[in-house]
């Protein structure tokens, strides 16, 4: 049974559920259909495993062996929800990748699909009503990178590159004509609050002669300016996260976390850094300073965040807090 269920988790539910039914009259095989079930549900995100593992607990408690497994994934489950919250699946095609933006409102997400060398795309959902995702940007064969909404909700900029360096554009969030921004783009880049300006990270040169440059354009395109160069062997990693209030852009160099003046001006270093082997983005964190950031699963890359509090995550996958009162650095939880 397990090996006819393996290939996709929907058709796998509907087997074991047609299995339990079938079979209600043989406790130890229905018991066993219904935590393969639950185990599917779990894998994918959905409450309804809870709903059968309370199932199999109450109604097979004869079946010691599933019921102890029941009650010991609905302590893990409910461990889970409360450390991260609902876990909703927005994507079946296992093709998604890079990470995906949440409008403000919370109501949509973009998110791109397509593997390496292959065409991508743009996907965007709505989440409330559930239905079927509309492509934003069709396939093409780019590499696309560093999608993000605007304060405001209404555009979305993304990066798409061909080889190298890649492309900035912005495009209605609703869907629409993309419009190029600026070249020469590395990574993910950030709005400023009001939405009308962009950060962004570019590098010039190669080898020991190559340099990385913190830059600034306006969301028509104009005003570019470079704010901070620095050189090879301490690059910028290009990451980059415009602070609530407007001041500060963080970012990263090697294993340093840098607050650079939107205004111009001299770079910070955080105080209290640690010899990280690796960081990987970064992003201000908005809430109470002793909130912690919720669990995620099997990060693999690394996140920063200030004001109040900053959280790191590092290459092997744990997650800090940084305050930027206090200058110390403390865990925030493991992938």
């Amino acid at each position: 049974m397990q090996e006819r269920a393996a290939g996709n988790l929907e058709e796998a539910i509907k087997l074991y559920q047609r299995v339990a039914k079938e079979f209600a009259s043989e406790s130890a095989l229905a018991a066993r259909a219904l935590e393969q079930a639950a185990r599917c549900y779990e894998k994918l995100g959905q409450a309804k495993a809870v709903t059968l593992y309370e199932e199999v607990e109450s109604n097979y408690p004869d079946q010691r062996e599933q019921a102890s497994i029941a009650r010991d994934r609905l302590a893990k489950t409910a461990s889970l929800a409360r450390a991260a919250g609902t876990i909703t699946r927005v994507s079946s095609s296992g093709r998604a990748h890079s990470p995906a933006a949440l409008s403000p409102d919370g109501k949509y997400v973009a998110y791109a699909e397509g593997g390496f060398r292959e065409p991508q795309q743009i996907w965007l959902r709505q989440l409330a009503t559930g239905a079927a995702p509309q492509v934003l940007v069709p396939s093409a064969m780019v590499q696309i990178n560093g999608i993000l909404f605007a304060p405001d909700g209404n555009r979305i900029a993304y990066v798409s590159s061909e080889r190298g360096a890649g492309t900035l554009f912005l495009i209605p969030a609703l869907g629409g004509v993309p419009r190029e921004v600026v070249r020469d783009v590395q990574g993910s880049v950030a709005f400023s609050p009001d939405g009308g300006q962009i950060a962004f990270v570019r590098f010039a040169g190669q080898g020991e002669s190559r340099t990385s440059r913190l830059m600034l354009v306006r969301a028509d395109g104009s005003g570019e300016r470079q704010l901070i160069e620095k050189s090879f062997p301490d690059l910028l990693v290009p990451r980059v996260a415009w602070s609530p209030d407007g001041k500060w852009i963080a970012c990263l160099k090697s294993d340093k976390i840098l607050l650079v003046p939107a205004a111009g001006g001299s770079e910070q270093t955080l105080a209290g850094s640690r010899e990280w082997n690796a960081l990987n983005s970064v992003a201000w964190w908005t809430g109470p300073a002793g909130d912690q950031p919720a669990r995620r699963g099997e990060a693999r890359q690394a996140e920063t965040a200030c004001p109040t509090a900053a959280r790191v995550t590092v290459a092997a996958c744990s997650i800090w807090l940084r305050s930027t009162a206090s200058g110390g650095f403390r865990p925030g939880g493991f992938g």
